[in-house]
């Protein structure tokens, strides 16, 4: 051998990388498991419609506030703008 060649691993080094590679066996996790049957699927279904509905109609509600406070910063905008243009004749 010469000195530009590379010396090979030590004989333990194999060893040592197989070892690092083993993973220790873990249990399923709750992610890995399908989750259990429920009985009361069909109670959580209809509630689930009832929320979606009361979701439903918070929103209406909310779009409602928005297309009153929108009409109503219209008005007070217009107001200012004639008190202004009278203020500045």
């Amino acid at each position: 051998m010469d000195g530009s060649s590379v010396s090979p691993l030590p004989c333990e080094a194999p060893l040592a990388m197989m070892e690092s590679e083993k993973t220790p066996p873990r249990s399923p996790s709750q992610h890995d498991m399908p989750p259990p049957p429920d009985e009361n699927a069909s109670e959580r279904q209809r509630s689930g419609k009832e929320w979606m509905r009361e979701l439903s109609a918070s929103r209406t509600s909310e779009l409602g506030d928005i297309k009153r406070y929108s009409r109503n910063r219209e008005s007070v905008m217009l107001e200012m703008l004639i008190t202004f243009a009278t203020l500045h004749r």
